[in-house]
């Protein structure tokens, strides 16, 4: 059976403190938040919170029983219909723009629902990990029955059944498709995954029908959305509010943590930063290196469970998501200094978004020093090509075929990474703030025994 070590797996216990303790349905859990001024009332999120309340009771105690299909060419999963009678509950895609609470009521509907096998997980760290399996279960296969026979073998089936097994209900944050290589598997592995009778509960900042919008090749992706749309149903978290802004608003703000880069003493003030955080730390400053993978990440400076690093080693250098969430599994708190202006289509800048996902994912304290205020980190200026650019673009369009109009995708127009500059930056923006770095300070006590200990004295 094929399996990945916990160290390499991308599902992640439920990230929000609160919601750890108890099985507590959605509605309640809301309601006791709005009740106690965590949270804001919002008449339309409430409305959803019902929605995940109904698919909480549908859902208690499912176990998926369906029967993997019987192993059909690659060939034939592109090109037959889609299932239209799920396996198992309807699941739901819930989709809203930046700072609407997406991720907040999946960790709410996560902690709150009675299913074993669960698991949740931000959408690209679970694609990562899907190709990982991709690679192992195709390897295996050639060391036992020949690269001759490799065609024949569906390696994409084989891997929807292991998650399958270890999973039968998925929750995924941030679903959206970008890479092409993506795009042309999502058909056949959650074809496979339905049919295995999984739920899937996915939160995205587009609705189904805008995935990979003018993305290469789209054609062949959009029965992938008719698929989504038979085993789950929409709804539309958009109510207008950007919560982690407006819950900002009168709350003190931990400005120490955002460095402006004005040349009178920044370094000097995240130099003092680190030393007071790590006396609360109570471990010794070292220089530490983390092996994972066939990989490898030097740190010059961490101290216990704090890491110093620079943007141009995080972002500059050949980083992958898989370092990134590495991170997060070894560190609670990431200084990050020499932030520039982030523009758009610049050398890092996906790298950069990526980053801060990860981070504000799994609940990571966050201290920047920046040459920009928050509000004007990200420039939201269009991609110019050099000359030399334009003619690779004219090489990759003739090496796929396309015509010039293809050309126009999110890959060039930068619509989808400017989509994720908004988020990157409300994220921040609420990265910054005493709740954040209160709630980070209580998972981790609840998470980290010997943190847990130290926090009772």
């Amino acid at each position: 059976m094929l399996r990945l070590t916990n160290d390499v797996c991308p599902f992640r216990r439920c990230a929000s403190w609160r919601f750890l303790a108890t099985f507590v349905r959605p509605l309640e859990r809301y309601q006791e938040l709005v009740q106690s001024q965590e949270l804001r009332e919002d008449a339309h999120q409430q409305n959803i919170v019902g929605l995940l309340d109904e698919l909480c009771i549908r859902l208690d105690n499912y176990t998926a029983n369906g029967t993997p299909a019987a192993s059909v060419s690659v060939f034939s999963k592109l090109f037959s219909q889609p299932s239209q009678t799920p396996a198992g509950p309807r699941g739901l895609y819930l989709h809203g723009s930046v700072g609407t609470g997406k991720t907040m009521l999946m960790d709410m509907f996560y902690c709150g629902t009675r299913v074993e096998k669960k698991r949740r997980c931000h959408f690209g760290a679970f694609m990562v990990d899907v190709h990982k399996r991709f690679k192992c279960a195709k390897d295996e296969f050639i060391q036992t029955s020949g690269e001759d026979r490799l065609r024949n073998f569906d390696a994409l089936g084989q891997v929807a059944d292991s998650i399958a097994e270890e999973a039968h209900l998925l929750c995924f944050d941030e679903f959206q498709v970008t890479d092409i290589s993506n795009a042309m598997i999502l058909r056949g592995l959650f074809t496979r995954l339905f049919d295995n009778g999984v739920v899937v509960f996915a939160t995205s900042n587009r609705p189904p029908d805008d995935l990979y919008m003018n993305g290469l090749q789209r054609a062949s992706f959009l029965p992938f959305i008719d698929v989504l749309k038979a085993h789950c149903d929409v709804a539309s978290l958009n109510s207008g509010i950007d919560h982690r802004i407006v819950d900002m608003k009168g709350e003190p703000s931990v400005g120490a943590v955002y460095i402006v880069d004005d040349g009178n003493g920044s370094a000097l003030k995240a130099d003092d930063l680190f030393r007071k955080l790590c006396e609360e730390e109570g471990a010794a400053v070292e220089a530490r290196t983390l092996y994972y993978l066939g990989r490898e990440m030097a740190f010059p400076q961490a101290c216990g469970g704090i890491v110093d690093v620079t943007y141009d080693d995080m972002c500059l250098q050949p980083r992958a998501a898989m370092d990134y969430l590495e991170m997060c599994a070894h560190f609670h708190t990431v200084i990050v200094r020499g932030i520039p202006e982030i523009g758009l289509g610049e050398k890092g800048s996906a790298r950069f978004v990526k980053f801060i996902d990860t981070l504000y994912d799994n609940n990571v304290r966050l201290v920047m020093t920046a040459s920009k205020p928050v509000k004007q980190l990200f420039s939201k200026n269009s991609i110019t090509l050099s000359s030399r650019e334009k003619a690779e673009l004219e090489m990759l369009r003739d090496d796929l075929g396309l015509h010039e109009a293809d050309l126009k995708t999110s890959l060039f127009t930068g619509e989808e990474e400017l989509f994720s500059y908004l988020r990157a930056e409300s994220r921040i923006r609420h990265m910054l703030t005493a709740s954040y770095w209160s709630a980070c300070l209580e998972n981790n006590a609840l998470l980290n025994p010997k943190l847990q200990r130290e926090t009772a004295v």
